[in-house]
């Protein structure tokens, strides 16, 4: 892949990487990791004013390279209400 060319597309949008040129190999993601991108989902979609489920991050994220095939959608969703409960979310 040159840095020209997108790395993969989401509903015909290029979608580019900004940390390395080539296509490396999908990796199962850390809890952490999609505790993270969960908390971020949820907090986007709340500035929108649109409430954005436990279940739904889950089913979106279900379909994600690294993610599909490595998780359930039950064990994405334990992963993602042990990050938006109220006593373990970041301090700050």
């Amino acid at each position: 892949m040159s840095a020209s060319q997108p790395y993969d597309k989401e509903e015909g949008i290029p979608i580019y990487t900004i940390t390395n040129a080539n296509i490396l190999t999908n990796n199962k993601p850390s809890n952490g990791h999609l505790k993270t991108l969960a908390l971020g989902l949820k907090e986007t979609y709340n500035l929108i004013n649109y409430k954005l489920s436990n279940k739904k991050i889950a089913e979106y994220l279900i379909e994600k390279s690294g993610i599909k095939g490595n998780f359930s959608t039950d064990e994405l969703i334990s992963i993602i209400e042990s990050a938006t409960s109220s006593n373990n979310r970041p301090k700050g």
